[in-house]
């Protein structure tokens, strides 16, 4: 389905990285309490990024821009389920 599968892995795991230290800044500075568990998501999420994205980092715009591309051709083959799983994520977020 996905023309680059690694930079999709890639990317995810750059996202994933990304939301953990967002989690962590609001653990340290807003809680000031560190989970133990959460430090070591942290680490795995910095490993996967690391190695997913091994020399892609050259052109992550490209490869964001190519993963978004590929994401959109995947949902044309299923595009009503798409729609009806974004209807329900949609309704369930605003219940």
């Amino acid at each position: 389905m996905f023309k680059t599968p690694i930079a999709y892995i890639g990317l995810l795991g750059v996202i994933a990285f990304v939301v953990s230290m967002i989690l962590a800044s609001i653990s340290l500075f807003g809680i000031k309490k560190l989970c133990v568990l959460c430090v070591a998501t942290y680490v795995i999420d910095l490993i996967i990024a690391l190695i997913a994205t091994d020399g892609m980092f050259k052109n992550i715009v490209k490869a964001f821009i190519t993963t978004f591309f590929d994401f959109i051709d995947g949902a044309k083959k299923y595009f009503k389920t798409f729609i009806v799983l974004l209807i329900l994520a949609t309704s369930f977020l605003a219940y």
